[in-house]
């Protein structure tokens, strides 16, 4: 190991293009003959040689139809392995051997999901714990803190400024920050020792390598940035059912309904399972189950109680960023568990509810570092609050279908451009032609979210007023007043069939 300065630039070899590496290996066994290799000789006093041949070929296949025939899915499959395995190649050449022993000998090609379900299982033949963790494991398994991980990740990823993303931060920052939400210094320092274990995140004054880092103790003086596998887990991995689905076997149940719940459709696939080995055919399995959609349920449901319970601590600029970001990812993972079986919250459920949340602030005890910069004044956070006479009644509701993937659908990239269509399309049904940022956050929390994902007028007055919707063509503005106003245009039906491929609503 180099011993290196924290102040000094390491400058990296540049490493192999792995879609050529895979090319040139993939050719070397289909093409130019692996018969003639200098090892022969050893293969052949192993065993059956045609039969060894013949099996290369398989797995060559398999590697070929993956990575260099599926387009865009390959492709997608080899940025994840190279995040995991980030310039090394040996690590990532192991990981296809991984991958291979835990799906089969099968030449289809991988999918995303079966590559995600094989780095998410430990691997029976030689007893290595999983490449891809459980990110919801508290730290302390009788305290809900399973969103400290993601709030420190987040917050290096989103929160902080970036011009100190490379330089990472220290370690007092991070705790500060873990603070603001009432989380526990000791659960955050145990937090971070496990993201650096399990390379989620990077130690600058430690080595790299898995042999250093699975054995990583804290140290005051370190400072640490986010890997690529933090970045691919966050925006990609975090709300896929297979993930999802996989976790909740090491995930400490708080609630005993849901607990029963996931119990019970995880026996119903685990006799698919050869001798705890997660093949192809029980991937598929787990798909269809409810499995995926319990253990996001509990989650979303324990989301509650580590939401910061000053909500002034809303305006200051990082928590709003590192909160926007979660909910983005919370609001994915709520499509799986449409299908899941509503239970009665147990006892220890109820007793949380009564409680209130687990997590305080004090501002005498605790304060905000002087690089982070004051609230915007003009932008209030308000807590919204339910009305008692809705400006939308539950029958004309009723009227307006909710299209099935309003809560997936994107329009310019805005999350919720598409919850404001349809609460403008339910308040003209109503007869109000002109609705404020305020009317038509009442209507979104009233239909289209629980209470875990309410909407704050801020948010949707500024979401209203961006460059994204004041574009569209089903986006009518009022400026005429000093209060902005806002309605459907006439075209504002063709837009709708066109957004969401469903039948347009008769108001």
């Amino acid at each position: 190991m180099l011993d290196v300065r924290t102040e000094d630039t390491v400058i990296h070899l540049q490493s192999p293009n792995l879609e050529q590496l895979l090319s040139r290996r993939i050719k070397y066994v289909l093409e130019d003959g692996i018969e003639k290799d200098f090892r022969t000789k050893t293969w052949r006093d192993q065993g059956n040689l045609d039969e060894f041949v013949a099996e290369s070929r398989k797995y060559a296949n398999t590697l070929k139809a993956t990575f260099l025939e599926s387009g865009n899915s390959g492709r997608s499959i080899l940025g994840l392995l190279a995040s995991i395995a980030w310039h090394n190649v040996r690590f990532f050449l192991d990981i296809l051997r991984r991958i291979h022993i835990q799906l089969g000998e099968s030449e289809e090609p991988w999918s995303e999901s079966e590559v995600i379900a094989a780095l998410l299982t430990s691997n029976n033949s030689d007893k290595t714990p999983p490449i891809i963790p459980n990110i919801y494991i508290p730290t302390y398994p009788d305290y809900q803190c399973y969103f400290l991980k993601i709030r420190v990740l987040l917050f290096l990823i989103n929160g902080a400024r970036s011009s100190n993303l490379r330089q990472g931060a220290k370690l007092p920052r991070l705790l500060s920050f873990s603070r603001l939400y009432g989380y526990q210094t000791d659960w955050t320092t145990r937090a971070i020792e496990d993201l650096v274990q399990e390379r989620l995140l990077e130690c600058l004054e430690a080595p790299l390598a898995s042999d250093y880092t699975k054995d990583y103790k804290l140290d005051k003086a370190h400072t640490f940035r986010v890997s690529p596998l933090s970045v691919v887990m966050v925006n990609k991995i975090l709300p896929t059912t297979i993930y999802l689905s996989l976790i909740g076997h090491n995930l400490p149940f708080h609630d005993l309904g849901l607990f029963e719940q996931y119990k019970e459709t995880f026996e119903e696939v685990s006799g698919t399972l050869d001798e705890g080995q997660l093949e192809r055919e029980a991937i598929d399995l787990f798909l269809e189950t409810e499995l995926g959609g319990v253990v996001s349920r509990y989650v979303l449901d324990m989301f509650a109680y580590e939401t910061p319970s000053n909500p002034s601590l809303l305006k200051v600029p990082e928590i709003s960023s590192v909160e926007s970001s979660l909910e983005s990812i919370l609001s994915q993972m709520k499509g799986c568990f449409s299908n899941a079986v509503s239970v009665q919250p147990a006892e220890s459920t109820q007793a949380l509810e009564e409680q209130g949340s687990l997590f305080t602030y004090d501002s005498k005890t605790d304060s905000l570092e002087a690089d982070l910069s004051p609230a915007d004044a003009s932008s209030p956070v308000t807590t919204p609050s339910p009305d008692s006479s809705p400006l939308v009644s539950s029958k004309v509701a009723k009227k307006i279908p909710i299209p099935k993937d309003i809560h997936d659908i994107r329009i310019s990239r805005s999350e919720q451009a598409p919850l404001i269509f349809w609460a403008l399309t339910a308040l003209r049904a109503s007869g109000q032609s002109w609705s404020s940022g305020s009317d038509i956050t009442d209507v979104i929390n009233n239909y289209l979210v629980d209470d875990h994902h309410r909407k704050y007028p801020n948010n949707i007055s500024r979401a209203l007023r961006s460059s994204a919707l004041i574009t569209q063509d089903w986006l009518d503005i009022d400026d005429s007043s000093k209060r902005k106003l806002f309605g459907l245009t006439d075209t504002w039906r063709d837009s709708w069939l066109k957004i969401f491929g469903e039948p347009v609503p008769n108001i």
